[in-house]
């Protein structure tokens, strides 16, 4: 017996993977077949995890040379603004829908928009990207000690 305006759960589709389940609300629902996805141990471990990923290797060499080549000190005050009034609300949302979905990037984004799925295969490329680009800038390293030692 169904009650009038009801809704039913959507039921999977055929390229569809079994985890991909939509509970009324949109949300994800756990799938007992799918095995569970790993969970931070802590939040201290959560927070490290969000500074070692946010503070690259451009923070690190190349924001110095920026702030000297444009004025020092004032190129900081509209750095800040930005960062406060932009980068840190685009953090939160990420992170926030990230963990409401506890998917994948494109997953996430398309519980929340199906045609938004783009940006978070956009952002998996980027991470792939960088990734590489560590890669090879661990290797130069890596036969820089070896021509030292």
């Amino acid at each position: 017996m169904t009650v009038a305006g009801a809704r039913t759960p959507p039921t999977p589709k055929d390229g569809d993977s079994p985890g991909d389940i939509l509970a009324p609300g949109g949300i994800p629902e756990k799938d007992p077949g799918v095995e569970a996805r790993g969970e931070f141990s802590s939040n201290i471990q959560y927070l490290l995890a969000c500074i070692g990923y946010a503070v690259g290797l451009g923070n690190i060499w190349r924001f110095p040379s920026v702030a000297y080549e444009n004025g020092g000190g004032a190129f900081l005050i509209p750095y800040m603004v930005v960062s406060l009034l932009f980068g840190l609300p685009s953090l939160y949302i990420e992170c926030a829908l990230g963990q409401f979905a506890q998917v994948g990037p494109s997953k996430a984004f398309k519980f929340y928009m199906p045609i938004s799925q783009g940006i978070g295969w956009a952002m998996s490329l980027i991470s792939l990207s960088i990734a590489l680009y560590y890669n090879v800038i661990v290797a130069w390293s890596m036969i820089y000690i070896g021509y030292v030692n």
